[in-house]
């Protein structure tokens, strides 16, 4: 991540950020920074289907940092870093 853009690692030395990629997918995650407050315990997630779990539940009324956002049966979804979803 610069400056709020993500940027794709293709070989020594080339570097693309997602406006110049050509094809690009309307479901994939988007490369975001913010914080999020949970309101209730909340279990933090190794995918984007919701269906492995990273270990982990998050305190209720604690705030985290989130490095990109997806859609998820038409809700946003936050990731946390690496594969650690919350819905």
């Amino acid at each position: 991540m610069v400056n709020n853009r993500l940027w794709y690692h293709v070989q020594p030395n080339m570097w693309l950020n997602e406006q110049n990629l050509a094809h690009h997918d309307s479901l994939a995650p988007r490369a975001q920074v913010g914080l999020v407050k949970v309101d209730q315990a909340t279990p933090v997630w190794a995918d984007l289907s919701f269906k492995k779990s990273a270990g982990k539940t998050l305190r209720a009324h604690s705030h985290w940092n989130y490095f990109a956002v997806a859609k998820y049966h038409g809700k946003r979804v936050y990731n946390l870093g690496g594969n650690q979803w919350i819905k």
